[in-house]
């Protein structure tokens, strides 16, 4: 993957607390199992996967025609949430790309609610009283109370979630499902 390799050249400098080459820190496990807490720092290739100014000054410079491959990105989705409709889910990743990076960091901060390697179902929701209205659904499964599970819902919407809006363009949104 040579875009990868040069995206690393070009941020290594400028991505503190980053360690490189991605590939060998993001090893991949079948769908089953959870990564070791050890292996990957999600919020840190969060961080850098975002295009850094010098590689976008660089395409304009060139006028080359900029389309972002989000392929890695939605690799690392798929480890950390449990689609629900694949295709559905996918189609609406794709359309709205900007939602990944937030939806990776997402992931480590509800693990700091919710515990670690928590289950999170993503599902594209259709509102029935405003056609053509669709957002993506964060589920994440609980077995804690109603009581706690609020709770800790609210705390992550307040903490984290509700500073994330501008970004997400109410395309996104989380709640509790309980099993």
């Amino acid at each position: 993957m040579p875009y990868l390799a040069n995206l690393q050249e070009l941020t290594r400098p400028h991505i503190p607390g980053v360690s490189f080459p991605l590939l060998r820190q993001a090893r991949w496990r079948p769908k089953t199992e959870r990564p070791q807490a050890d292996v990957v720092n999600w919020r840190n290739i969060s961080v850098a996967l975002l295009e850094p100014p010098e590689v976008m000054r660089i395409w304009q410079e060139v006028g080359a025609s900029v389309v972002r491959n989000c392929e890695f990105e939605i690799r690392l989705l798929e480890q950390l949430y449990t689609f629900k409709r694949g295709g559905e889910v996918l189609q609406f990743i794709e359309r709205y790309s900007f939602l990944v990076p937030v939806m990776l960091e997402a992931y480590s901060i509800i693990e700091n609610y919710f515990g670690p390697y928590p289950q999170v179902f993503l599902e594209v929701i259709s509102d029935p009283e405003v056609k053509g209205l669709v957002g993506l659904f964060g589920y994440i499964a609980t077995r804690l109370t109603y009581e706690e599970a609020g709770k800790r819902l609210r705390r992550f919407d307040r903490d984290w979630f509700l500073n994330q809006l501008h970004q997400v363009k109410g395309l996104l949104n989380f709640d509790v499902e309980f099993l």
